[in-house]
């Protein structure tokens, strides 16, 4: 082999583990990244603020923060709450104080909408508390007139 020929595979050489080497340290980055809570904050908030926009270029939103849900289990969900007879997984749920929205991201539209009931909890008893019967053990003897003195 020529030197010419030994030092272009050189050069190739050496620029193909820099390439990988470069491609190693940008992959451990991005892990680093997804892995740090403060990111994956970041992602979430940037996440529920694209939602909150997208949905209020559509419908007239109510003040405040949603809570946001996505739906994992659309059978589960059609079964308890006719809310979500037309949702399918991955619909996205904003629930406000008065309202509840149900989006299609994918299709960028309102699948359902439909107002909040919050259930007041009925008022339970106070549970009857009873001191429990002491055995004959734990009784004090009782007294009797010779136990007593008299002065």
């Amino acid at each position: 082999m020529s030197p010419l020929k030994k030092k272009i595979l050189t050069i190739i050489v050496i620029i193909f583990v820099v390439a990988i080497a470069v491609v190693a340290a940008y992959s451990t980055y991005q892990l680093y990244l997804i892995k740090n809570p403060v990111y994956q904050q970041k992602m979430l908030e940037k996440q529920t603020n694209k939602i909150i926009q997208d949905v209020g270029k559509i419908f007239e939103l109510p003040t405040g923060a949603p809570q946001i849900a996505t739906v994992a289990d659309v059978d589960s969900l059609k079964a308890s709450q006719p809310f979500f007879d037309k949702a399918r997984n991955g619909d996205q749920v904003l629930i406000y104080d008065a309202l509840a929205i149900l989006y299609r991201p994918s299709e960028h539209k309102i699948i359902n909408v439909a107002p909040v009931t919050k259930e007041s909890p009925s008022p339970t008893p106070a549970p009857i508390v009873t001191p429990p019967e002491p055995s004959p053990e734990e009784l004090p003897p009782e007294e009797t007139s010779s136990d007593i003195q008299t002065p």
